[in-house]
């Protein structure tokens, strides 16, 4: 049985060591299957990172830092951590390169960044998980916990339509809302624009376990899913070399 097959079928359990040690092994798998389709992926658990920080932000980033409350500062620093990992991995920095020395936040304090702007990067946290991928076409990652409350949200950036197609037979509702959801939060980081244009313009046509399909002005597209211990992970690439009508969306 393959990663995707296995991770469709497993069940996690929901509490004592045994879910940490299935977690913790199930883990690499979305990784593998996030990294089989971009340029670079790693996927944690937040509480996996050191809890330090010494050594680990630029000035620039220490900068930000200052602002964040405690919670997330982690998360940050995880995302600032695992950015500076993948740099080196791409080759983007000398392997002996110090954190210190690789800023990956963009001049607006926001956004991350990777080092000689040659691949695009995305990161996202909850509660739990930290996602960070590049690929040298625009990409969005999202990860966000299965719950009623997505489900209560699907009026604010589904229509009716969308609704609709969100009912599936083998997946409950709160998990299919948690796939559209995260498609679309995807699709603003890959295409460069805020969220509000992004529930508007990307339009949910199925709904799966494993992947959705999306379109945006008459683009279609595949979003990728994993889903583990209650979280839901997604992955879109725009993929440039197969269409010429990409002009990044940003209007």
């Amino acid at each position: 049985m393959g990663p995707e097959s296995y991770l469709q079928n497993c069940r996690v359990p929901r509490s004592g060591s045994e879910q940490k040690i299935r977690v913790g092994d199930l883990l690499p798998l979305v990784q593998k299957d996030f990294r089989a389709i971009s340029s670079g992926c790693f996927v944690r658990e937040i509480k996996s990172l050191s809890p330090s920080f010494k050594g680990l932000f630029t000035e620039h980033e220490a900068t930000r830092a200052d602002k964040l409350g405690s919670n997330r500062i982690k998360a940050f620093a995880a995302a600032r951590a695992s950015l500076k990992e993948l740099a080196r991995e791409l080759g983007l920095v000398d392997a002996s390169t110090a954190d210190v020395e690789i800023d990956t936040l963009s001049s607006d304090g926001i956004r991350p960044r990777l080092p000689c702007n040659i691949f695009q990067c995305s990161v996202s946290h909850d509660d739990r998980f930290i996602v960070v991928a590049a690929d040298r076409n625009p990409l969005g990652v999202d990860v966000e916990r299965v719950s009623d409350k997505v489900v209560r949200g699907m009026h604010i950036f589904m229509c009716p339509a969308e609704q609709d197609r969100s009912v599936r037979k083998n997946l409950d509702l709160a998990q299919a809302a948690t796939r559209a959801w995260t498609a679309k939060e995807a699709l603003a980081k890959a295409l460069n624009i805020n969220l509000l244009q992004s529930w508007r313009e990307v339009q949910i046509l199925e709904v799966d376990t494993q992947m959705s399909v999306v379109s945006i002005r008459g683009i279609e597209m595949k979003v990728i899913h994993r889903e583990l211990a209650g979280h839901v992970f997604s992955m879109a690439i725009w993929d440039k070399s197969k269409t010429t009508r990409y002009n990044g969306f940003k209007n």
